[in-house]
């Protein structure tokens, strides 16, 4: 399923996380899922969809991989997902096409 979204809102919700890492807002993170953000960030990816302190780094890794090739994400976006759960649906869904 291909997921659409709004050039506009992205740029702004980005926009606005960028000012958030530069507060206190950025210490519920560690050094890892900030890497992620700014990666997601860096690749013009809606990181307020994973930029939430329960999700490990490799959560937010692979929901922005599913972003990033338009696959739908949202069914990840559960904390009490694993992270090796969705790399593995990941690459059936990249097989699939």
């Amino acid at each position: 399923m291909m997921v659409k979204f709004n050039l506009a809102a992205l740029y702004e919700s980005n926009e606005n996380i960028k000012r958030l890492l530069e507060t206190t807002w950025a210490n519920r993170f560690t050094s890892l899922q900030l890497a992620e953000i700014r990666r997601g960030l860096e690749q013009d990816v809606d990181v307020s969809v994973y930029a939430i302190a329960s999700f490990d780094d490799t959560q937010m890794r692979w929901i922005r991989k599913h972003m990033q090739r338009k696959l739908d994400f949202r069914k990840y976006t559960i904390p009490s997902i694993s992270g090796e759960y969705i790399c593995e649906e990941f690459h059936k869904s990249i097989r699939r096409y």
